[in-house]
């Protein structure tokens, strides 16, 4: 099995992918746009991307407010709603069709979105 360590926005491959995962990542990356361009780029039309991160308009996070430890990480650089999530993988072809609140983690969220296919 080969392994590489690489920055996803630099990986180069012509193989294409049916699931992606990216869990707890778009917060960190410093442009998450780009990082969901990628994604749907390395994927099939009709693949499947899975998204876990923090939702800072979830009933959790209205609750607690400051208290919660994910607006405190200092590595989140961007925060999402679900609105706002929705938004972007839109912006990239990538069709929201599932939404969970994280059982793993209070506050969090959980997106299933498929590749729109594009001729």
């Amino acid at each position: 099995m080969d392994a590489e360590a690489i920055d996803f926005i630099e990986f180069e491959s012509d193989r294409k992918w049916d699931v992606m995962i990216m869990g707890d990542v778009l917060e960190h990356v410093s442009d998450p746009e780009k990082a969901l361009a990628k994604a749907e780029s390395m994927l099939h039309d009709d693949g499947a991307l899975w998204v876990s991160t923090p939702s800072f308009e979830s009933a959790f996070s209205c609750l607690v407010g400051h208290d919660d430890v994910m607006r405190r990480q200092q590595f989140h650089l961007n925060y999402f709603s679900r609105e706002s999530l929705y938004t972007l993988l839109e912006r990239n072809y990538l069709v929201p069709v599932d939404y969970q609140i994280s059982g793993h983690f209070n506050g969090s969220m959980e997106v299933i979105a498929i590749k729109e296919g594009r001729g």
